[in-house]
This record gives C-alpha cells, sequence and structure tokens, in this order.
C-alpha cells in the first residue's frame, strides 16, 4: 500500500542513524573560547548552542548518538545565498523566512545530484545526518559547506522548533527567525496550559500502522510522544525512552492498544483511508477500541502539509490534537474517519 511505503520512509528518516564531522566548518576552540562576544540564547533545543565570536556566529552541534561528542561546529561568517537543500521542512521554513532567493529545493530528487549542485554554483547543502551512514559521497569532494541538520533529533517539539534560530543565523534573517519562534513559543505553551487546566479526563492514546511485519510507535520521548501528552492525550508507549520510532511485533502493540480511546495515524495515497481498507490491512485493527467506536484520525500525509509546517510549527499541530482530544472531531492535518 502506497500509504504504508510513505510512513516507512519517515519512520526511517524519524529514527535516523547518522554520520561523520564535516570537514569544512571549524574554527580553532582556543579562539572561540577567548573571543566570546555573546552567547545565543537556547532554552529548549538540546543539540544546539549558538556563540558571536569576532563577528561571526559558531554553532555547535552535539552528535545525537553520542551526546558527550560534537557533530560538527559551524562558523557563520556571511549568511549563505545560495544553498541546496534536501529536507522538506526546512525548503519550508526557509520559505516562510522569505529567503526564497538564497536557496534552492531539491527535496524532490532521489539523491544527493553532484552534477546539479555544482551547475548551480551552490554555497552550502544542508542535509539530514544519519548514524553509520558511511558519509556523502561525492559531495564531500566538492570544497563546499556541507550543513548537518539534526535538528529533527530533538526529542521535544519546541527543542526541534528553535533550530529555527540558526537557520535565521545562517541566511542572515536572525532578527525575523528569532521573532517567528517566539511565536512558535508563545502559542505553544498558552495551548499546553489551556489543554493541561481543561482536560479532566485524558484519553488514551495510540499511533501508526503496521508496516510488513512491523508497527512503529513514536516513542514516549520522541515529539509526537511530548505532543500527545501536551495535548491533554494519555500515550499508550510513554514508557518508552525513546525519541524516535519504536519497531514492535504487531501483538505487542496491539495488546497495549485494544483498549486505546483514540487512534491517529500518518499514511500516504491518493485517496482516503477507510475503514473497510484498514480491516483488510490487518485482521488486529478492527478488533481496537477505537476501530470500533470510529475513533480514528488520519493524517494523508500526500494531501496536506504535514512534513513540511508541523516541525518547525509544533503549535499547530498540538492545536489539531487538542481539537481532536477535547471534541472528538476533525483537526487541519488529522481527519475523523
Amino acid at each position: 500500500m502506497r500509504y504504508i511505503m510513505a510512513l516507512t520512509l519517515f519512520l526511517l528518516v524519524a529514527c535516523g542513524q547518522q554520520n561523520k564531522v564535516s570537514s569544512y566548518l571549524h574554527e580553532n576552540d582556543d579562539d572561540i573560547t577567548n573571543n566570546v562576544e555573546n552567547n545565543i540564547e537556547l532554552h529548549y533545543a538540546s543539540l544546539l548552542s549558538m556563540k558571536e565570536v569576532n563577528g561571526s556566529v559558531i554553532a555547535t552541534v552535539i552528535n545525537p548518538w553520542d551526546t558527550s561528542k560534537i557533530l560538527q561546529k559551524i562558523v557563520i561568517k556571511n549568511p549563505k545565498k545560495n544553498a541546496a537543500v534536501f529536507i522538506l521542512s526546512h525548503s519550508a521554513i526557509l520559505h516562510t523566512l522569505g529567503c526564497d532567493d538564497f536557496f534552492t529545493d531539491m527535496s524532490d530528487t532521489e539523491s544527493l545530484d553532484v552534477e546539479k549542485i555544482v551547475e548551480m554554483g551552490a554555497d552550502a547543502i544542508l542535509v539530514s545526518p544519519f548514524e553509520n551512514s558511511g558519509g556523502y559521497g561525492g559531495i564531500e569532494k566538492l570544497g563546499i559547506d556541507i550543513i548537518e541538520c539534526a535538528d529533527y533529533m530533538e526529542s521535544t517539539p519546541l527543542g526541534r522548533a528553535e533550530w529555527i534560530k540558526f537557520y535565521g543565523r545562517l541566511f542572515g534573517v536572525a532578527d525575523k527567525a528569532d521573532s517567528l519562534f517566539n511565536v512558535v513559543e508563545h502559542n505553544y505553551l498558552a495551548l499546553k496550559d489551556s489543554a493541561l487546566r481543561q482536560s479532566v479526563q485524558r484519553p488514551t492514546v495510540t499511533c501508526d500502522l503496521i508496516s510488513g511485519s512491523t508497527w512503529y510507535v513514536p516513542g514516549g520521548n520522541s515529539t509526537i510522544g511530548h505532543l500527545i501528552e501536551d495535548a491533554g492525550g494519555d500515550y499508550i508507549f510513554k514508557d518508552y525512552d525513546q525519541t524516535g520510532s519504536v519497531p514492535l511485533a504487531p501483538e505487542t502493540v496491539f495488546e497495549r492498544s485494544v483498549n486505546a480511546d483514540i487512534w491517529i495515524l500518518r499514511y500516504g495515497q491518493d485517496s482516503p483511508l477507510t475503514y473497510s481498507q484498514l480491516a483488510q490491512d490487518s485482521h488486529l485493527y478492527p478488533q481496537l477500541k477505537a476501530f470500533k467506536n470510529h475513533q480514528i484520525y488520519a493524517c494523508n500525509v500526500y494531501k496536506t502539509s504535514f512534513f513540511q509546517q508541523t516541525p518547525f510549527r509544533p503549535d499547530y499541530l498540538l492545536s489539531d490534537l487538542i481539537h481532536i482530544f477535547q471534541h472528538k472531531s476533525s483537526g487541519h492535518y488529522f481527519k475523523h474517519i
């Protein structure tokens, strides 16, 4: 099924496995320590720090798979003017920040096209790093700054969104980026506070679908896990402390999910998902309480801007989930089946 394939691709990215440190963007650590002009405040991001040094911004990215080590140190002396961007969410946030003239959206390409990157005269390449991926192939020899964007490995919604501040500095729109994050933060915290005050009985919530012989669910310490809890839901896998997706046997997920009040899931196909289609896909689905009570809310990633918008606008997704949990009706991304 196309929606299973699309979800599998998302989950593989969400579980991410990362790469080596870039060889291009380093600066002497002693100089950084001795000449810091200003520490740029970050309150939520755990994998990023930024300092102003000698008129430049030094961004340090922590290795998500070994937080005792640095993945990459990035020296931003001048804003990027023609970056090759391979991630949907990054293209979307740069568009929001008004940086359309400073990057080329290559998110629809299947691989890193070296010839195209050279032809466009790119001054940076934005990629998602993966653990033990073996490198970035030919682009490492081009002498172009490879920016390893580890934001997707942040465990909290606001932690990931706070990387907006980094992209703002990378493209010379720091004030606009900081202002946008302030809006996101204010909206998110206000929504969270309201949801937790109004939530008398928290609905139990399960997630997503079987793919092949595995049912992937978001870890309790993932952005989705935090969003469910912040929206007033009781996530049934909250005791799993993983920050990404957790591969489980379908029977294991079924046993926990059988009495869940609400089932939210993501899929990708041209036509809307139906109960009859779900029943054909697995004999386990019709046995779930949420299936029997028609409390399934599905996001068609082919028809919505879920991947583009929600990573850096978690306030949008939080609002969606609150609406579902409190009113038992469709949101913007997740529609009531």
